[in-house]
């Protein structure tokens, strides 16, 4: 598994990805949402791979998940995996042989508590 975090905040995510070893790079834009986008995690496997990051359509904040089957070639659409009455924010993503797992803060009802969602690979 290879992980890969970068902070700061973003209008739109983007996903730079090189098969060469850092000689060649190709840009792809994740969301579109009018929003701004922060914190985007990547994990692959194979050919898989796994992006989450959190959006401010409107108070308050989402995690939003993607996931792309043969190198970035394709994207499957975003999933919104979070739906809570108060921000969540800072989703890290990693995965074993069966699940994928997403941990990130949420301060429904009031202070940031941590939680994690997982879901079947």
């Amino acid at each position: 598994m290879k992980s890969l975090r970068m902070t700061g905040s973003i209008v739109s995510s983007f996903l730079i990805v090189t098969a060469t070893l850092g000689a060649a790079w190709t840009t792809k834009k994740l969301t579109a949402y009018g929003a701004i986008s922060f914190v985007p995690t990547v994990v692959t496997s194979g050919a898989n791979v796994y992006v989450v990051w959190h959006t401010e359509t409107s108070e308050p904040s989402e995690v939003f998940f993607m996931r792309s089957p043969d190198n970035c070639a394709n994207w499957q659409p975003a999933q919104q995996i979070t739906n809570h009455s108060g921000s969540s924010q800072h989703p890290t993503i990693s995965f074993n042989a069966t699940n994928i797992y997403v941990a990130y803060d949420d301060d429904t009802p009031s202070l940031p508590e941590i939680y994690l969602k997982y879901s079947p690979l």
